[in-house]
């Protein structure tokens, strides 16, 4: 697989496990606390605008100043790439462009709220199926990801997300 298309279809086929996943840091904003239910809830409408291949509402989703790093092993090719909002959104949208018949399973999530309640981390496994190029391909996927209480709701302000994509 080429440089360009692994960045492509790693971007796509990883588009749970970067925004189903989430851990704590030094919220920004005042006295906001995480529920375990505003954490569920948010990897809920994660899940489906995945399904739904909404890319805007998966930006909803995400702060303005999220730290994406995603790790895809494809091919016998390993890269990591460190994308902002906008670079996982256009390279998302961008995929799902070229892809069709798309699927994700995903685990039950883990979610630990930090004992200030203002971030929370959610790790979790998924499996995504999509065809690109003619080829039916399979991620397995884990994330670790970072969210935090905002006036705005709870939003992913970093997400850490390894991938291995095979061809079925």
């Amino acid at each position: 697989m080429g440089a360009a298309l692994l960045r492509v279809v790693g971007a796509t086929m990883m588009l749970v496990a970067v925004v189903a996943c989430t851990r704590g840091e030094a919220a920004s904003s005042a006295a906001a606390v995480l529920t375990r239910g505003e954490v569920e809830a948010l990897v809920k409408r994660a899940h489906a605008a995945a399904l739904a291949q909404d890319v805007d509402a998966v930006g909803e989703l995400l702060a303005a100043d999220v730290r994406i790093e995603l790790t895809i092993s494809a091919g016998g090719e390993v890269q990591t790439m460190h994308l902002s909002r906008d670079e996982y959104l256009q390279q998302t949208r961008e995929g799902f462009e070229q892809a069709s018949g798309y699927e994700l399973i995903p685990g039950a999530p883990t979610i630990t709220i930090a004992a200030d309640g203002k971030t929370a981390e959610v790790q979790q496994s998924s499996t995504e199926r999509v065809t690109m190029m003619g080829q039916r391909l399979v991620s397995t996927n884990r994330s670790v990801s970072r969210v935090q209480a905002t006036p705005d709701g709870p939003k992913y302000v970093w997400i850490k997300a390894t991938s291995t994509i095979d061809v079925e």
